[in-house]
This record gives C-alpha cells, sequence and structure tokens, in this order.
C-alpha cells in the first residue's frame, strides 16, 4: 500500500479498531490477511501488518490468532497515542496531533507517526520541525508521501532546485494521484522559484486591430502580429519576502509598422504570506515605443491581496498609475489611472470566480476623463494535470465627465467581452497557451463603436534555476 493510501486510511478510520466486520464471516480470508501480516511483520513492516490484521479481524471476529496479533501490533506502537492523534488531525486539531503523534514516536522509529507529524507541522506552518519527521517518514514504505510533503515545503521556501530533484522521480510513480500531484507541484515551483526566467512567443489574429468604427469594417481592417518576451524575476528570500521583476517584449504588426509596439520595464515589491493567502506591495515603472519613437512613460503603485477561507477564496487589487504620453498630438490622454478589483472564487478542479472592476481615468484633458466599471465572471477547469480551461465574460460601462464640444455629445461607451483560454503543459518548462477574445463597444457617438475578435497562440519556457 502507497503512502498516499495509507494518509487517506488513516484520516477515514481508527488503525487500532477493527471496525464493523464484514457481511459475511469468510475464514478463508481472514487466514489470507493473517498470512500476509505475518510476511509483513517478519520483514519489519508494522504498518502492512497492521492494516492486513486489522482485515483479517474483519473477515473472521471470531479468529483468535488474528485478534491476538492485530493487538499486539497496536501495542507496540503505542496504539493509543496514535490514534488519538488520527483523530485529532480528522477534526482538525493539527496543534494536538502533532502532540500526540511525538508521543507515538517516542519509544522507537515509527515511519507513519513520523509522515502524519511532519503533516501536521507542514499545515502549521513549521516546516522547520515538519523536515526532520518527515525525513524519518522517507525510510521505508512511506517515501513517496514524505517526498511530495517536502518538496511542498521547498517550493513554499522557494527552493526551486530542491523541488525538482525531489518531484522528478514521482513523476512516474504508479499510483496516478501521486504522479498527478508531483507534476502540479513541479509547475509550481518553476513559478515560484527564487530567480524565475521566461521567454515567450506568440502569433496573433487581429479582426480589428486599430479600432476602427463599425460602419468602417468592410474596408479591411484586420492585421496579423508576432511578439517575442522575456521576464526575470528575483526573490531572494523566497516567495515571502521581497522581490523584484524585469520585462521587455516586442510586437510587430504585419501590415502596418507604425503600431509595431516595444513594451519594458520593472518593479520592486514586497509579498506577505504564500499561497493563496498573501498580500503583496510593488512600485513598478513601464515604457512603451511605437515604430521605436517614445509613446508612453508610466509610474505605478501596485497592491494585491488573496484569502483562502473553507468555502470560497477572496482576492483584491487595486492600481494607481501615473501615464505621460509623450506624442504631443496625445497628451491629453496623460494622466492618473487608478482601478480596483475584487473577486471571489468557489471550487477547486472546477471554479467558478464572480467578480467586479472599477477604474477612474483622470485625465489631463477633462473632456477625455471617465469612470469604467461592471461586473465580470469566470469558469475554469483542470481537464487533466497538464491542461486549463477557462472561460471568462465581463460587462462595463463607461460615461464621461463632460461634453465634448467636438463631438456634440457627452460621450458614454457600453464595453462587452468574453474571453476562452487552453493552457497546456508540454513539460515542467514548456507551455502552450490558445486565447480567443471577442469585443463589442456600444458607444452614442458612432466613431467610438467597434467589434473585435482576436485569436492567438503563444509558446512560452520557463525555468527556475535557483
Amino acid at each position: 500500500m502507497t503512502g498516499a493510501l495509507l494518509v487517506a486510511l488513516a484520516l477515514s478510520a481508527d488503525p487500532c479498531d477493527a471496525g464493523p466486520p464484514a457481511p459475511a464471516k469468510d475464514e478463508r480470508a481472514s487466514r489470507a490477511y493473517r498470512e500476509v501480516g505475518d510476511e509483513a511483520l517478519a520483514r519489519g513492516d508494522l504498518d502492512a501488518a497492521q492494516i492486513a490484521y486489522r482485515e483479517a479481524v474483519r473477515q473472521d471476529p471470531g479468529d483468535p490468532r488474528a485478534r491476538a496479533a492485530f493487538a499486539e501490533v497496536c501495542r507496540g506502537r503505542p496504539a493509543d497515542a496514535f490514534a488519538r492523534g488520527l483523530k485529532q488531525m480528522k477534526a482538525g486539531d493539527c496543534k494536538g496531533a502533532v502532540a500526540s503523534f511525538a508521543q507515538a514516536r517516542s519509544r522507537g522509529p515509527d515511519p507513519s507517526a513520523a509522515l502524519l507529524q511532519g503533516v501536521c507541522l507542514y499545515e502549521l506552518d513549521q516546516d522547520a520541525r515538519a523536515r526532520p519527521a518527515l525525513e524519518e517518514a522517507r525510510q521505508g514504505e512511506l517515501k513517496d508521501t514524505a517526498d511530495l510533503y517536502l518538496a511542498l515545503i521547498a517550493v513554499r521556501q522557494g527552493r526551486a532546485s530542491d523541488a525538482e530533484a525531489l518531484l522528478s522521480p514521482l513523476a512516474g510513480s504508479p499510483d496516478a494521484s501521486l504522479s498527478a500531484a508531483a507534476r502540479e507541484l513541479g509547475l509550481m515551483a518553476r513559478e515560484l522559484g527564487r530567480l524565475v526566467v521566461s521567454v515567450g512567443f506568440d502569433g496573433n489574429y487581429d479582426t480589428n486591430a486599430y479600432l476602427l468604427p463599425d460602419f468602417a469594417y468592410s474596408r479591411g481592417v484586420s492585421d496579423e502580429s508576432g511578439a517575442i518576451a522575456g521576464s526575470a524575476v528575483l526573490r531572494p528570500l523566497g516567495v515571502s519576502g521581497p522581490y523584484g521583476r524585469a520585462y521587455l517584449q516586442h510586437r510587430n504588426q504585419v501590415l502596418t509598422d507604425f503600431f509595431d509596439a516595444t513594451n519594458g520595464g520593472g518593479a520592486l515589491g514586497w509579498q506577505l504570506g504564500r499561497g493563496r493567502r498573501y498580500a503583496r506591495l510593488e512600485y513598478g515603472y513601464d515604457a512603451m515605443w511605437l515604430a521605436a519613437a517614445p509613446y508612453l512613460s508610466a509610474q505605478r503603485l501596485d497592491a494585491i491581496a488573496g484569502w483562502d477561507f473553507p468555502f470560497a477564496a477572496l482576492f483584491g487589487t487595486y492600481e494607481a498609475r501615473l501615464e505621460q504620453i509623450l506624442t504631443p498630438a496625445l497628451s491629453g490622454y496623460s494622466g492618473l489611472v487608478q482601478q480596483g478589483t475584487a473577486w471571489v472564487q468557489f471550487g477547486d478542479e472546477l471554479t467558478l470566480a464572480l467578480g467586479y472592476r472599477a477604474l477612474r481615468a483622470a485625465t489631463d484633458d477633462p473632456v477625455l476623463s471617465y469612470w469604467e466599471h461592471g461586473p465580470r465572471a469566470a469558469v475554469g477547469l483542470r481537464a487533466s494535470p497538464n491542461v486549463r480551461l477557462r472561460v471568462e465574460g465581463g460587462y462595463a460601462f463607461r460615461p464621461y465627465d463632460l461634453f465634448d464640444s467636438k463631438l456634440g455629445a457627452a460621450r458614454a461607451d457600453q464595453l462587452l467581452e468574453a474571453l476562452a483560454v487552453a493552457d497546456v503543459d508540454l513539460d515542467p518548462s514548456w507551455e502552450v497557451e490558445a486565447t480567443v477574445l471577442a469585443q463589442k463597444a456600444i458607444s452614442n457617438v458612432a466613431d467610438f463603436a467597434y467589434t473585435r475578435v482576436v485569436g492567438g497562440v503563444a509558446l512560452s519556457w520557463t525555468a527556475a534555476p535557483w
């Protein structure tokens, strides 16, 4: 029996309680289980012996040899402390379970108690205490499960190379649940290392690349583009702590060189917490060039937080971005842009997320200032260990502050958006992403009503050398 099954069994039953007898007495099955228990006991495998003797008692509660062997194995571990720890762990009392498992280990090496004590200490974020217990659990049939939890600790501490060394052998495990968990954790380790570097390539087809109005759509406004991008993230103390990141991207339009864009920038920040319970604050700078000419310079301050509850997860973001448009004819669009989002997410493998987004653009030209806000929703599915699917939709209402005499109206837009994404992990370093984005803008000024569909495929390589 694998360590993963042992954990599941531990959380579902008291191993020193034989439980209800089988529906029908089966002396032959009881004898077979007892013989398996005798063989396991002879080679020193206390866990397998205990499970086999318990099943022998269930099949024939009147077998004195099976009952005596079962009682003897339980006395040797010691049973009371181990069983108490299991009950406490199942009830969510990890602190109490840690003490009980420590008592169970006090009479000598006990890989099962060591594993479950290490799991509890991991859940309590006491990684330094969890590691010795999990190292002891590696000495036997529980090695794979212990390695998985040691890898979880390595990922949490940003030790990507250590996590990879532990996970690589598990990815080929005959235990399907264990191999799937190892592959998923390997992807996480790749993204959360102390140093993460990434390179990406993509190609897009855009039916309305320049957002021309619907009445001009028949003129032929589609275009294709290709992009290359690179980024690096440095977290010297691991996921929780200070970090810095930088990126550079160039996108080339096939038909119109004027819209060839280069983006670059970086950020410095600090994160507290990890996983889905965290808070992050960062300052960043972004720059953009169009056709090799400076177009945008922007400073920004971002705050992001998440909290995971038993029934749902909450996420929120806020960004203040001071933009300076460097093209004189468009300088009126410069100004402060603030936006915030809030999401609540339900589920794990199949997720439902509901959110709301609000944005305020206070531009240098007051006529161009506006509010934008509206709801969003997303459904995600992990179709397999290496395939993720997501569909997202949103609506936004954008009223402008002032009457625009040039347009002869106080402009008001409505924005509809639908997005479909499929991510496929080819291996721990390579990922393919296919996207389809549909946008519809409705406006009381015909020049700003447009329809757009963008489809693309991206290939990215990510590694965590540290």
